[in-house]
């Protein structure tokens, strides 16, 4: 996915240089989350549960809302309170964690109870943590001291949990499976269970006030009991909601707020119930939001509307009949791909799918987030393609990103404020990787390998095509594209001619080749389950295998930064996925230095200095800073040979490093070996060196375009360096 060029400048090996020890520190620093379950308002800050962790955000002016800080704790979040200056979250797996948040910009974990590993709400009472959990039951947990969480008790209740309220020590739990269960908990050592409920349709979320809980109901909508006697709930009235809709709305979450009850209805925006009267609920007004309507949390005349991958939606509620949208703090959605330039991290993601009753939620495409201050990125650009995004490649002031069925929509992007498609490549296979080199894109059309000219990208044109029989993502430079194909391997193909692409190579590689990273001469191939490959591609017509690591998780994408290669692993059966950091410094052994853990499928990564971006398809991307010394040496470098211009016609310099006295011979080949010209043949001091070649052989004929090989011999060091003739 991520090709590196290197400029044609000359560049000095000095002398005795060496790599400093490969760091194994890998600090995760924050990131972006993808979506956003739920969020508790304290003053002037949303705390809030997303699957990358605690999300913060300043909403002092709620027309404006700002990310200040993530604490990274991937996976499902469930719920979220706050007391004081903790925040307690939820995270499945993970279990209960509590979060000192007395500096709002620097949340610290300061204590985890793993014990609910399946949770639904949290409620805080005390000094005691009311869980949820569909393992345990009700789970009591003693939080006086934050960093020494205990299990009190628990009480064994049946059901998939949801939402929970906790008043005057008593805790209302709604599970799926059409039930509520009221539980006393004012002696938390002794809880004892005072009803349970069970009725017709689903029990999503619970809010109680003034002695009366309304309860979310799925398809079944609004139901309001009356709990003054938690041991004889009284049914007080039952209303199917249907708002300006030709069916029932789906009733997933409820919150309160004077009058009126705001009922989450999950793709269908927020629902306003006047209940006024709550023997006779009405539907008021359902405000449609982009994004899934998770909950909702009141504070005054705003509701702070946690959105799914809409992020958070602040809502002026003075007026409930009339809900005006203050803002959108969008987040990511489903990431597929991310590249950075400028400062600014351009993300394939949002979210695409089939609503119901025929409705769609069609917020995806590309993303651009500005990261000038990493700790507060912040979408400030976006656009809609109707389908879900899949793979990213960007050249100058425009990003090619593939849509999954929907094509390759070409973005200009020079107004990261304001990206715009201004062209779009029919394809049909969306699964595989695309590559930008200059003013071409290489991709697959059904059974085809395309060669398109983009440098008009309102017009993108097919100018070469071959019938291969293979598809695989795809890298490219110097009129050479790579293609790792799953089943087969690494195939090359030759289009220094882009009307005539041609197939070049091959070397077979363990199943599972993913996605491959272009770094000088060497290409770094993401092998599935096999690992990181690492290829010699001087030659391209033979690339050869020097090394490879095993790593654990499915090798999905590489980037790289010399000496590092950054492998993206998804998730793999009992197998954690993540980031995993390999020292490539000697390429035939490469060694797995550092990693970090991150659940689920996590499939795009991207370098930009000393800044690692991983993006995981459900979680977000996730930014880590890897300080490295990277050593004065490259793969393209090692070779001790570069060509300027490359391609070119008719002539181009080449530039070759002797490290000491002596004789020293370059000549040039083609592809098939036969030997071209002698261009260097005898003895040279140390140093740069550079000579030029005109496109001739030795018998002075102009040779055909194509791919020719400039191979140095100086003493024990030999090097390689494929040339691109484009006549």
């Amino acid at each position: 996915m991520k090709a590196v060029h290197f400029s044609a400048t000359l560049i000095v090996l000095l002398a005795g240089a060496t790599l400093a020890d490969p760091p194994t520190d890998l600090p995760c620093i924050g990131g972006m989350p993808g979506s956003l379950e739920t969020a508790a308002i304290v003053g002037d800050h949303a705390y809030c549960a997303t699957p990358a962790g605690l999300l913060v955000l300043d909403i002092a002016d709620p027309t404006q809302t700002r990310q200040v800080a993530l604490l990274p704790a991937v996976g499902w979040a469930r719920d979220i309170t706050v007391s004081g200056n903790h925040a307690y979250l939820l995270v499945w797996d993970l279990g209960l964690l509590i979060v000192d948040i007395a500096d709002p910009a620097a949340p610290r974990l300061v204590g985890t109870c793993p014990a609910p590993a399946q949770p639904g709400g949290v409620g805080i009472t005390g000094h005691h943590a009311i869980v949820s959990d569909m393992g345990l039951g009700l789970c009591i947990i003693d939080v006086a001291d934050p960093a020494d969480p205990q299990v009190v008790t628990t009480v064994p209740l049946t059901g998939e949990f949801h939402g929970l309220d906790l008043v005057d020590d008593v805790a209302y739990l709604a599970a799926n499976e059409s039930d509520l269960y009221i539980v006393d908990v004012s002696t938390p050592a002794v809880p004892s269970v005072m009803n349970a409920m069970h009725f017709s349709g689903q029990v999503r979320d619970v809010a109680v006030r003034d002695g009366l809980a309304y309860l979310a109901c799925g398809s079944f909508g609004l139901r309001v009991f009356d709990v003054t006697d938690g041991h004889n709930p009284v049914a007080v009235s039952h209303r199917v909601l249907q708002f300006d809709l030709s069916y029932s709305a789906w009733a997933g979450s409820v919150s309160l707020g004077g009058h009126h009850v705001y009922v989450g209805l999950q793709g269908q925006g927020l629902g306003v119930v006047d209940v006024s009267d709550p023997s006779a609920p009405v539907d008021v007004v359902r405000s449609p939001l982009r994004g899934t309507t998770m909950t909702a949390a009141i504070r005054g005349d705003e509701a702070f509307v946690s959105a799914g991958h809409g992020g958070l939606v602040v809502l002026d509620i003075s007026d409930p009949v009339s809900p005006l949208n203050l803002h959108q703090h969008w987040l990511l959605g489903m990431v597929t791909d991310v590249e950075v330039a400028n400062d600014c991290m351009l993300v394939a993601g949002g979210y695409a799918c089939a609503g119901e009753k025929s409705t769609r939620s069609d917020d995806a495409g590309l993303l651009v987030v500005d990261l000038a201050a990493p700790q507060s990125p912040t979408v400030i650009g976006r656009t809609n393609v109707n389908t879900q995004p899949a793979h990213l490649a960007c050249s100058g002031d425009l990003a090619f990103m593939a849509a999954s069925y929907g094509g390759i929509h070409i973005h200009d992007v020079t107004d990261p404020g304001a990206p715009e498609v201004v062209g779009t490549i029919p394809t049909t296979t969306e699964g595989y990787a695309h590559a930008v080199d200059g003013d071409h894109l290489y991709t697959y059309l059904s059974g085809d390998f395309l060669v398109m000219d983009v440098s008009d990208p309102a017009v993108p044109e097919v100018i070469g095509t071959v019938d291969l029989d293979f598809h695989g993502d795809l890298a490219a430079a110097n009129g050479v594209a790579y293609s790792t194909v799953s089943h087969l391997g690494l195939r090359t193909i030759d289009v220094s001619d882009p009307a005539l692409p041609t197939a070049l190579g091959w070397l077979d590689l363990p199943s599972g080749a993913q996605e491959p990273c272009l770094l000088g001469d060497r290409l770094y191939v993401a092998n599935g389950l096999s690992g990181l490959s690492v290829v010699d591609v001087s030659d391209p017509s033979h690339p050869t295998l020097l090394g490879s690591c095993d790593l654990p998780g499915y090798a999905h994408t590489v980037a790289c930064r010399w000496p590092y290669a950054y492998v993206a692993a998804a998730e793999f059966g009992e197998i954690d996925g993540g980031l995993r950091v390999v020292d490539v410094s000697d390429p035939t052994a490469p060694v797995h230095v550092a990693g970090f853990d991150i659940p689920g499928y996590v499939e795009a990564v991207a370098v930009d200095g000393s800044m690692v971006y991983v993006g995981a398809r459900y979680t977000g991307v996730l930014m880590f800073r890897h300080d490295a010394t990277t050593g004065t040496e490259t793969p393209a470098m090692a070779g001790r040979l570069v060509n300027r211009p490359n391609p070119f016609n008719p002539l181009t310099v080449v530039g070759f490093d002797v490290p000491r006295s002596g004789h020293v011979s370059v000549m040039v080949y083609d592809v098939a070996g036969r030997h071209v010209r002698t261009l260097v043949d005898g003895v040279r001091s140390a140093g740069m060196h550079e000579v030029a070649w005109n496109g001739l052989d030795e018998r002075g004929r102009a040779v055909s375009s194509g791919v020719y090989l400039a191979r140095m011999v100086a003493g024990e060091v030999r090097g390689s360096r494929a040339m691109v003739l484009a006549r």
